[in-house]
């Protein structure tokens, strides 16, 4: 989650997508599904020096510069729909290693 998903065009997105390549290029890690949510200035969680921060890039970015509240940009709605297709995902791949190979199957009920 990122204030920079948060942003609903092109080179903000970019970005977003820039710190998924990051995190591949420096583990190798490559993941199955990968989602882009929009996070949340907590003003109220931050010290002086983060608060002035955040403040400075939201001018910028969002306008959302009123430090006495919070502000939420995550659709919660699409992070519940990709909740439920990862673990639709997950669910299909535990019964296909169960179907290749019952012996690697996991103890989640999958094994027969």
């Amino acid at each position: 989650m990122s204030l920079s998903a948060a942003i609903d065009d092109e080179s903000h997105r970019a970005e977003a997508m820039g710190y998924i390549d990051d995190l591949i290029e420096d583990t190798g890690w490559h993941p199955d599904r990968v989602a882009l949510f929009g996070g949340a200035l907590r003003y109220s969680e931050y010290g002086f020096i983060t608060r002035s921060l955040m403040k400075s890039i939201a001018r910028k970015e969002t306008g959302d510069t009123d430090t006495s509240r919070d502000y939420e940009y995550t659709d919660w709605e699409e992070v519940r729909l990709f909740a439920e297709e990862f673990a639709a995902f997950v669910e299909e791949q535990l019964r296909l290693r169960s179907k290749a190979d019952p012996e690697t199957a996991t103890d989640t009920g999958a094994r027969r």
